[in-house]
C-alpha cells in the first residue's frame, strides 16, 4: 500500500455503461446494439498523489491502453506543436502505402530552413527510410517527400491528414506535414490521441523507439529524442521545437506491461522537456494502477440466477484502491427499484436487483436496459 492512501473501494458510477455487456440471452429478432464507451476514471474517484511541478505550458498524462487522461494542465488549449505533428504525418503515410515501397523524391523538396536529412530531389528512398528520417531525425525534407508522394502535393496530403485526424476523433488546425511554420494548432489531448494510434502500429512504434538509425548516403545518426537515452523505460516518440511553440516532446514508456503517454508542450528549455516527461511518467507509474475488471457472472432476480457475461476491460485508478466498477439502471420501466451492477477487480460479476430503491438515473444506455430486462424475463419464464 502506498503511503498517504487509505485502501478503500472505488465505485465508478456511470449514466451510460462503463463495461460492455455481451452474451445476455435475447431472442433472435432482437436488434444488435452498439457497445458502450470504454471505462474511464471519473472525477468522483479517489484522489491520486498530486502531479510533479513541471515547466511546460501544457501537458497531458494518458494511459495508452484505455485512453484515460490521468492528469494534465491546459490539455484542451490549441497550441503550435512544431515537429510533434510528424506523428500524424507518419500515420497518414502508412495508412496508404507500404513500408517497402520506393519513392523518387520530387522536384522542389527541401527542408525549408529547418531540420534536414539530405533527402534530395531525384533520389530514390524507401518509405521506411523516409519515415526514419522523419521520426528519428525530424527531417522536414523527408516530410515534404512523403507528402508529395502520398498526397500528390503538400495541400493534397494535408487534406488526407485532416481526414485521418477526424477518424481519430480530433479536429486540429492543420496546414503543413512538418510543423515548421507554426500554423498547425493541436491540443495536448489531440497529440495523446495521435500517439496512441501511432503506438498501435508496431512498425511505426519500432522506428520511433530507435536510438540510432542508418540513412542512405548518410550512415548512422542518433535520435533527437533524448528521452530514449535518459529514461530507462522510454519507447519514443517525437520531439518538436520552434520559437513560437517552445520545446516539446511526446513521450511514451512501458513498465511492467503498462504503457503511458505524456505530452509536454512549451517547456522552457531543450533539457527541461525531457525532465518534465520523465517526472510525469514516473508519476503515472507510481500514482496509478491499471487493473482488469472481471468477466462473466450471474444476474439474481427473485431467487433465480441467470448466467451473463461482461467483456473484459481495463481501468486505471489511483494506486492503493480496491476497484469496483458499477452503474445503476431502472429495474423495469413499469416497476419501482433499480438494478445495481458491480464489477470488482478481476472477479466474477454479480448483478443484483434491489426492490425498493428509487430509480434516480434518468439516462441509461438503452442496450443495457434491454439486455437486462430480457434476461429477467427469460429467468422468470425458465423458472429456478
Amino acid at each position: 500500500m502506498r503511503r498517504g492512501f487509505r485502501r478503500r473501494p472505488l465505485v465508478v458510477a456511470v449514466l451510460g455503461a462503463l463495461v460492455p455487456l455481451a452474451g445476455l440471452a435475447a431472442p433472435a429478432a432482437h436488434a444488435v446494439l452498439e457497445p458502450p464507451p470504454a471505462p474511464f476514471l471519473p472525477e468522483a474517484a479517489s484522489t491520486p498523489a498530486p502531479p510533479p511541478t513541471v515547466t511546460a505550458a501544457a501537458w497531458a498524462l494518458v494511459d495508452a491502453r484505455s485512453g484515460q487522461v490521468l492528469d494534465g494542465r491546459g490539455i484542451d488549449e490549441p497550441r503550435p506543436v512544431a515537429s510533434t505533428i510528424k506523428l500524424l504525418t507518419a500515420l497518414t503515410v502508412i495508412e496508404r502505402v507500404g513500408f517497402d515501397q520506393t519513392v523518387v523524391v520530387a522536384d522542389g523538396v527541401s527542408a525549408g530552413g529547418g531540420a534536414a536529412t539530405s533527402v534530395d530531389p531525384g533520389e530514390t528512398w524507401t518509405i521506411r527510410d523516409l519515415l526514419a528520417a522523419l521520426l528519428v531525425r525530424s527531417g522536414n525534407d523527408a516530410a515534404e517527400a512523403l507528402a508529395i508522394h502520398v498526397g500528390g502535393s503538400i495541400d493534397g496530403f494535408v487534406e488526407l491528414m485532416r481526414h485521418d485526424a477526424a477518424v481519430l476523433g480530433v479536429s486540429p488546425v492543420l496546414v503543413t506535414p512538418s510543423g515548421l511554420d507554426d500554423a498547425n494548432r493541436l491540443t495536448a489531448r489531440d497529440l495523446a490521441t495521435v500517439a496512441r494510434a501511432f503506438l498501435a502500429n508496431e512498425q511505426l512504434a519500432a522506428i520511433a523507439a530507435q536510438p540510432t538509425v542508418t540513412l542512405p548516403d548518410i550512415g548512422s545518426v542518433p535520435t533527437r529524442n533524448l528521452l530514449l537515452e535518459q529514461y530507462p523505460d522510454a519507447t519514443g516518440l517525437k520531439t518538436g521545437f520552434t520559437s513560437a511553440s517552445g520545446y516539446s516532446v511526446v513521450g511514451s514508456a512501458t513498465r511492467d506491461g503498462r504503457t503511458l503517454v505524456t505530452v509536454v508542450l512549451g517547456a522552457d528549455s531543450e533539457q527541461s522537456r525531457f525532465d518534465d516527461a520523465a517526472l510525469l511518467l514516473d508519476h503515472g507509474f507510481a500514482a496509478f494502477d491499471e487493473v482488469r475488471v472481471g468477466r462473466a457472472s450471474r444476474l439474481r432476480e427473485g431467487g433465480r440466477w441467470v448466467e451473463v457475461a461482461t467483456d473484459p476491460a481495463w481501468v486505471t485508478v489511483p494506486a492503493g484502491t480496491d476497484v469496483v466498477v458499477g452503474w445503476r439502471l431502472p429495474r423495469r420501466p413499469d416497476q419501482p427499484g433499480e438494478a445495481v451492477v458491480t464489477v470488482p477487480r478481476a472477479d466474477p460479476v454479480t448483478l443484483a436487483a434491489t426492490a425498493n430503491a428509487p430509480a434516480r438515473v434518468p439516462t441509461v444506455a438503452t442496450w443495457v436496459r434491454d439486455r437486462l430486462h430480457e434476461a429477467l424475463r427469460m429467468a422468470a419464464a425458465n423458472g429456478p
